[in-house]
């Protein structure tokens, strides 16, 4: 357990070349973009689906607005 330990505060201390500290935030910087656009397409799925319920909403609400006029129409004639 002291040997664990003892290679962890080894690695703490550690001063890390460039390269190395380059390559880990490159990595770093990579799984971010990942999880980015994740949420990115998960917010574009949720505007199209509220997209689409308005357009239903919305044509519902159009389809009882003509049927209303086509009925005055046709009581005209």
């Amino acid at each position: 357990m002291n040997d664990f330990v003892d290679r962890t505060l080894i690695k703490l201390k550690r001063e890390y070349s460039k390269d190395e500290t380059v390559a880990a935030l490159t990595k770093k910087l990579r799984e971010v973009e990942i999880e980015l656009g994740k949420a990115n397409a998960y917010i574009s799925e949720l505007e199209d689906e509220r997209h689409k319920k308005s357009l239903m909403t919305g044509g519902e609400i159009w389809f009882k607005k003509y049927i209303k006029l086509k009925e005055r129409f046709d009581k005209l004639n």
